[in-house]
């Protein structure tokens, strides 16, 4: 490592020259880390949640030059965050699930808007989408069959649709 700093890498991105990446240090858990090739900088970015447990961000996925991804601060717990590459800032998007954790996941870019799942509360995993152009986050509801929960996953964007599972806890 050029600054004799080793964490451990998971969940890669690479935007305008420069590695994104989860990574690990003892004593400061999972964080965001960065590294540019050009200078063999490794980046080191403020903690999104400061001390061992660390912010554990993940589903690092790229969208207009910016990164969206999972990740938890003390403040809002788990959320949708961004970084932006011009400014070297980390924002979050939105505070989907007020005084708990949205855990948003499975996020994938179609037509300029992310898509992704996350929580409302702990009983249900619903659709979202949010586009950058206009700031807004949608909440497309829940699938549900005869108002049983559900979990979505597994999105998968292709040929201009979202492709999703949907797990009903009273059925399967």
């Amino acid at each position: 490592s050029p600054n004799s700093i080793y964490p451990s890498i998971k969940d890669l991105a690479f935007i305008d020259g420069k590695f994104y990446f989860s990574g690990f240090v003892s004593g400061q858990g999972d964080e965001f880390w960065g590294y540019d090739p050009s200078t063999n900088t490794l980046i080191e970015f403020p903690e999104l949640f400061p001390g061992p447990a660390g912010g554990s961000p993940f589903s690092l996925t790229e969208l207009d030059g910016k990164l969206y991804f999972n990740a938890r601060t003390p403040a809002e717990g788990r959320e949708l965050r961004v970084f932006d590459p011009s400014t070297n800032m980390i924002e979050l998007v939105a505070d989907i699930y007020d005084g708990s954790n949205a855990n948003p996941g499975d996020l994938y870019v179609l037509d300029g808007v992310l898509y992704f799942t996350a929580s409302m509360d702990q009983s249900e995993r619903l659709l979202f989408s949010y586009d950058p152009d206009s700031d807004e986050l949608n909440d497309y509801g829940t699938v549900a069959k005869d108002g049983a929960p559900n979990f979505l996953s597994t999105l998968f964007a292709t040929d201009g649709k979202i492709f999703l599972t949907v797990i009903f806890t009273d059925y399967g």
